[in-house]
């Protein structure tokens, strides 16, 4: 693991639109950019030991995002189209890495703002192909969730944690005492109103754009998250030669959870293959 002292440590300001924490190696000049975007109930923090896991770190610089309306201090949940123009200052031809909704809104970013990314790595990503009568469905079991989250005080909002971590979808995982720590340190009117404005049923259909999009995509699932998996195995003409769709063996949804080390491993992998060759002189 590579030791937190080896990056200097650099934050968005308080008045920012988009919250972020940056690593930036201090010993080297990074050739890669990599962002990080997390999942529904989540916060930045949550990929710093997979970040630190990875070989790569210290060739990278790496900026970890907290999603609007989730975190300690949350920014303001602004509409779709102006989240993604401020997230765009930061990922100019940078590798993006979106886990769940992080990968979803990675995904819609990246259909709003095509040339600004340099690769897509999606873990565990829903892609939005539904029916009309699907994404009516969603929209109202959305503002449903988002409703009864507003209401939650801070205790409330943390037996809804554990209750949500509980679903088939995630397998037999428990949240550790840190993780549920993480996931409750935030204000529940804020992550309710996150999930109606990011809501599935409001984003466009992505398998047309992954396929004909000519920049590398790695795709990450889990072998027995069986939903997903078939939405992976749909994207079998993905454009660019260096994209690849890869089944994490042994895990459920949460893959950094499930099988932190395969999971590392691809993504690593996967960066390393797209970082610049030095010149031969």
């Amino acid at each position: 693991m590579t030791p937190f002292k080896d990056f200097k440590v650099t934050t968005s300001q308080p008045s920012s639109t988009v919250s972020w924490l940056r690593l930036t190696p201090s010993a080297s000049t990074p050739t890669t950019r990599i962002i990080y975007l997390h999942g529904f109930t989540q916060q930045a923090l949550v990929w710093l030991p997979a970040v630190l896991t990875n070989d790569s770190a210290l060739e990278s610089e790496i900026t970890l995002v907290n999603l609007p309306g989730h975190g300690p201090r949350p920014t303001e949940v602004l509409d779709p189209q102006a989240f993604f123009h401020e997230l765009s200052t930061l990922c100019e031809d940078a590798i993006v890495v979106g886990y769940s909704l992080g990968g979803r809104l990675a995904l819609w970013w990246a259909m709003e703002h095509p040339s600004t990314a340099r690769a897509l790595v999606l873990l565990s990503t829903n892609i939005a192909e539904l029916s009309e009568s699907e994404r009516r469905q969603r929209e109202e079991s959305d503002l449903t969730l988002s409703q009864s989250i507003a209401a939650m005080d801070a205790k409330s909002y943390r037996e809804f944690l554990t209750t949500w971590s509980q679903q088939p979808l995630f397998g037999p995982r428990v949240l550790n005492e840190t993780a549920v720590r993480l996931r409750s340190d935030a204000r529940p009117p804020s992550v309710a109103q996150a999930l109606s404005t990011f809501s599935l049923a409001h984003q466009p259909p992505g398998r047309a754009f992954l396929s004909s999009w000519n920049r590398p995509v790695l795709i990450l699932f889990g072998e027995h998250d069986s939903k997903y998996a078939d939405i992976a195995q749909s994207l079998s003409s993905l454009r660019h030669p260096q994209s690849r769709r890869v089944s994490i063996q042994g895990a459920y949804h949460d893959l950094l959870h499930d099988a932190p080390a395969r999971t590392i491993k691809e993504v690593g992998d996967f960066v390393r293959a797209l970082a610049p060759r030095p010149s031969s002189q």
